[in-house]
C-alpha cells in the first residue's frame, strides 16, 4: 500500500503472526518507538548505541512480561518470569548474549495486538562495534517478517549513516516485493520552527531523500515516540521520572498548538488519514488518548495490526 492510495481502511482480526523487524541507525529512536508501541519502557534507552542484539518481542496475554535469553546455538542462558527493565538492559550488554525474547501483553489502546511480533535490531552504523552491522544483516536475512519499520530522526533525515542502512536493506529486500517497508519519522517535536524547521518539510525532505535511495512512493508518517510512552504509563498509574513528567508536559503543549500538524504532513494512503483524523476527533483535546493520536501512535498501532 502506497502514500496516497485510495483503498479502505479496515480494522480486521489478524488470526496468524505478523512480525515487523525495526530498523534504523543508532539513536534514531528505534527501542523508543517500540516501547511507546507496548505501552511498557523494557527496552533501554539512551543518546548513545543500546541495542547490541536482537530482541523479539511478542504480544501475549497476561499480567507480566517474561523474558528468555539466549546464548550461541539457541542455547537458553536464563530466564525471568517478571521482568525489568533493568535485567533486559544488563543482558543486552552481555557479551554472551545472542538473541533475548520478550512475551508479555501489548497495551495498544485502539487496536488488538494478536498476533503482532516486533524486533529491535542493533543500529548497523555504531563505529565501536562492527558486530552490529552483522546482526542486522543476520536478522533481515534468517527472521521470517512480513514487514520492515524503518525509523529515522526528524532533526536529521537523510544522513550518510541512513544511506548506508538503506543501501544494505535495499541489497536484502530487493528479492522480496511482497515485504511492506515503512518509514517512521520520529522526535517530530525536536524540530524548531523559530529555525525554519517543519513538519511538513521534514517529511518532504526524507521522502525526497528515500527516492534517490531506490524506495519510490513511501509511507512516511511523523511520531513524537517518547511522548507516546509516557503518555500510557501516565494512563497506568506507572512512575514518571521527573524528566519525563517534564517531557510529557512539553510535548502536550507542542501538540495542543498543532495536534493535526502531523497527520497532514504524513504521506500515507487516503484511508489511514482519514482514520488518524477520525482518532483525534473522538478524543477530548486535552485527554492522553488525544496526545497518543496527535503523536502518530496511535496511526502506526493501525499500521501495524491491521495488515
Amino acid at each position: 500500500m502506497k502514500s496516497d492510495e485510495k483503498s479502505p481502511f479496515t480494522i480486521t482480526a489478524r488470526t496468524r503472526p505478523f512480525e515487523v523487524v525495526a530498523v534504523g541507525t543508532m539513536s534514531a529512536g528505534k527501542s523508543t518507538l517500540l516501547n511507546a508501541l507496548i505501552g511498557q519502557e523494557l527496552l533501554h534507552v539512551a543518546n548513545l548505541a543500546t541495542t547490541a542484539c536482537v530482541t523479539r518481542i511478542e504480544h501475549q496475554s497476561g499480567l507480566n512480561f517474561v523474558g528468555l535469553r539466549y546464548g550461541d546455538n539457541d542455547a537458553l542462558l536464563e530466564q525471568e518470569l517478571n521482568l525489568k527493565p533493568e535485567i533486559v538492559s544488563a543482558w543486552n550488554a552481555a557479551p554472551d548474549t545472542h538473541t533475548i525474547e520478550l512475551r508479555g501483553p501489548f497495551n495498544m489502546l485502539s487496536q488488538s495486538a494478536t498476533g503482532l511480533v516486533l524486533y529491535d535490531t542493533p543500529g548497523p552504523n555504531n563505529s565501536q562495534n562492527a558486530g552490529h552491522r552483522q546482526a542486522m544483516r543476520r536478522a533481515l536475512r534468517t527472521i521470517p517478517f512480513h514487514a520492515l519499520c524503518y525509523v529515522m530522526n526528524a532533526q536529521h533525515p537523510g544522513t550518510d549513516d541512513d544511506l548506508a542502512t538503506l543501501e544494505l536493506l535495499r541489497e536484502e529486500v530487493q528479492d522480496k516485493p511482497e515485504h511492506k517497508i515503512w518509514f517512521i519519522l520520529n522526535k517530530a517535536d525536536s524540530l524548531d520552527p523559530e529555525k525554519g524547521e517543519s513538519i511538513a518539510k521534514s517529511v518532504n525532505n526524507a521522502a525526497e531523500y528515500l527516492g534517490k535511495a531506490g524506495f519510490s512512493d513511501p509511507i512516511v508518517i511523523p511520531t513524537i515516540a517518547h511522548a507516546a510512552l509516557y503518555a500510557k504509563k501516565a494512563m497506568h498509574g506507572q512512575h514518571l521520572t521527573r524528566t519525563q513528567r517534564y517531557a510529557l508536559q512539553h510535548a502536550s503543549e507542542f501538540l495542543q498548538e498543532r495536534s493535526e500538524e502531523l497527520m497532514h504532513a504524513a504521506l500515507m494512503p487516503a484511508a489511514l488519514r482519514e482514520y488518524w483524523g477520525a482518532q483525534l476527533k473522538s478524543s477530548p483535546d486535552d485527554s492522553y488518548q488525544h496526545l497518543l493520536a496527535a503523536s502518530g501512535i496511535t496511526v502506526a498501532e493501525a499500521l501495524l495490526c491491521n495488515n
